[in-house]
């Protein structure tokens, strides 16, 4: 035994300490009250299958740490962003597609009761338990990951709101589940503003990325879609050279003539320019894809077609020259 004051052993039978003269008690030196430390976390009580008030060493208390709203709403974001990648994985496997509407509830149900976490609060460091510290049962999973989100969800997500606000952090479908969520070591400051701040530049980078990329492939789909009617244009123009020629032959001269031609919306009508003496005639269409380029073709068939200007094809002129 050591003298309470000074540390120095007692001699068996002394009343004394030899080196500083405190008494002791009874022939026996005071022992020091030990202070209550804080005890491992909650988590590792569970992991064991141990009951807390039967595992309580020396008085200690498992810490318990309540998983706030911000951390909760970034594991979430996390989980969302595997769901997300999952459903788009299952568009392309064969009647992967049917799947995706129930693949949220069986994520969160597979994992909580198989690892009492998803992939987001296990990146956060959190897990769900029974309001008594005790692990939950397939029931009440059942019933906060598919009743209670339900309910949380259809009324605007307020259900998820709430765990803002209430003292143990719980939602609407923790209530329903007599759940919480809890940090796994209570001694671990979360960056969670950090973490938030990632995930929103995640998500912005994705909507940006998907903006950027459709309306390149918007423009793509224009520009090919334009072209496509050009192409049409040329195409309705150059087949009516043989029937205004078979017209002139048919009536010595091309006036009078109507082409009759059905030409995309974007280009309108064609015109038809014939010549005072009836001998010569071009046809213009307008392109779809340059404003104020038309198109035109003219009875001398052995040359080129061409391209000429707005003014051009409204001057009255029967050439493409």
């Amino acid at each position: 035994m050591n003298c309470q004051k000074c540390g120095e052993p007692i001699v068996e039978g002394a009343s004394f300490c030899a080196k500083c003269g405190t008494p002791v008690s009874g022939g026996q030196p005071e022992q020091p009250t030990q202070p209550v430390q804080a005890g491992p976390g909650l988590y590792d009580w569970l992991e064991k299958g141990q009951a807390v008030a039967s595992q309580n060493p020396a008085g200690a208390i498992p810490d318990v740490k309540y998983a706030g709203f911000w951390v909760r709403w970034a594991a979430l974001m996390i989980d969302g962003i595997v769901i997300a990648l999952v459903s788009v994985a299952l568009n392309f496997v064969p009647m992967g597609s049917i799947l995706v509407p129930v693949l949220p509830f069986a994520y969160f149900v597979f994992m909580v009761s198989n690892h009492q976490d998803t992939l987001g609060k296990r990146a956060l460091g959190l897990i769900v338990i029974s309001e008594n510290f005790e692990k939950l049962t397939l029931g009440r999973i059942l019933t906060r990951e598919v009743l209670g989100k339900i309910i949380s969800s259809i009324i605007f997500n307020l259900g998820y709101l709430i765990a803002a606000f209430t003292s143990r952090k719980q939602a609407l479908h923790d209530y329903i589940g007599k759940s919480v969520v809890i940090h796994k070591d209570p001694t671990k400051e979360n960056k969670v503003w950090i973490i938030v701040v990632a995930i929103f530049a995640g998500l912005l980078a994705i909507v940006v990325f998907f903006g950027l990329h459709r309306s390149i492939t918007l423009v793509s789909l224009n520009s090919a879609r334009m072209k496509a009617n050009d192409a049409s244009v040329k195409s309705s123009v150059t087949s009516a050279v043989p029937a205004i020629i078979s017209y002139g032959k048919a009536n010595g001269s091309f006036k009078g003539y109507k082409a009759n031609l059905v030409l995309p919306e974007c280009s309108g009508k064609p015109i038809v320019n014939v010549s005072a003496d009836g001998k010569n005639f071009a046809i213009f269409g307008r392109l779809c894809s340059e404003e104020g380029r038309y198109f035109c073709v003219d009875d001398k068939v052995d040359v080129e077609y061409g391209y000429v200007s707005e003014e051009q094809a409204k001057s009255g002129k029967p050439s493409c020259k």
